[in-house]
């Protein structure tokens, strides 16, 4: 079993990211890395922006 079949069956993985491991197949894989490396990027923004916003 490979460790994207063990995630997409652990109970313990969120149904998003279940979701997105079951695209991998269907997708280009340097394209889908790079789709998950800008969104990591923006979520990063993200966070940073909430957390200095809450400390003001």
């Amino acid at each position: 079993m490979t460790l994207v079949n063990k995630l997409i069956s652990d109970p313990t993985t969120s149904f998003w990211l279940k979701a997105r491991l079951e695209e991998v197949g269907h997708r280009d894989p340097v394209d889908f890395l790079n789709d998950i490396e800008v969104l990591a990027q923006v979520l990063e923004i993200q966070l940073l922006e909430e957390s200095s916003t809450a400390i003001k």
